[in-house]
């Protein structure tokens, strides 16, 4: 995916005035900056909810059916079951029923959810309404996944088992990925490539490559971003 030239005003204040950014294809890209600086903005232009840009959004594969959106807090449906949440985004995609109840159940075992299926939102912890949603994101036909601080109002230690499940279930589909944050910590864990970006305009200061290699790229990030 490329985002070529993006300029972006709301009134008199200039958000983007010629973005350019590259997002690896079938990698895990973090966005990170400071509250304020435009993240959520440029995801909703990517989406598709924001159509007032100048610029142009290149995608290698074909989003005619749109891609699928974590947001901060849970989107489920109150009234449907786990397992109907999952089946209401597939079922004008996919016509098959017997196919849909394959994914859903292959997604649903990935975050280890296959029990909650007939339960209710309301009847869930924060983190299985959040497992919920990646599963469901998974299962949705799309080569790519936008995340916007997903995993904000989460306990630490449920927080990481999430996200150790999310590397899983990215090394079976490889997606592309674009996730935003402030996190520098879930950056780094998360991460295959970190963009960082300032503001007034926000523009790229930095992009780096993640690697297990490299003992020191929080500190790196830290110097630039703090």
């Amino acid at each position: 995916m490329k985002i070529l030239d993006l300029k972006k005003r709301y009134d008199d204040k200039i958000i983007f005035d010629g973005l350019n950014l590259d997002i690896e294809e079938e990698k895990i890209t973090v966005i990170l900056g400071q509250s304020g600086c435009g993240k959520t903005t440029l995801l909703n232009i990517i989406c598709g909810f924001i159509n007032d840009y100048t610029g142009e959004i290149k995608f290698e594969s074909d989003i005619v059916d749109g891609m699928p959106y974590i947001f901060q807090e849970d989107a489920l449906i109150p009234w449907k079951t786990v397992y109907k949440n999952i089946d209401y985004v597939l079922k004008n995609k996919i016509k098959e029923k017997d196919k849909r109840e394959f994914i859903i159940e292959k997604y649903l075992k990935m975050v280890k959810l296959s029990s909650s299926k007939d339960s209710y939102p309301n009847s869930l912890s924060g983190g299985m309404k959040r497992r919920v949603g990646i599963a469901r994101a998974f299962a949705f036909p799309s080569k790519y996944l936008l995340m916007d601080e997903p995993f904000e109002f989460l306990d630490v230690k449920t927080k990481y088992d999430i996200i150790y499940d999310f590397k899983e279930m990215q090394s079976v589909d490889k997606k592309t990925v674009i996730l935003i944050t402030h996190d520098i910590e879930l950056a780094v864990a998360l991460g295959d490539n970190i963009t960082i970006l300032g503001s007034n305009p926000t523009d790229v200061v930095k992009e780096i490559r993640n690697s297990k290699e490299n003992n020191f790229i929080k500190e790196e990030i830290e110097k630039i971003f703090l």
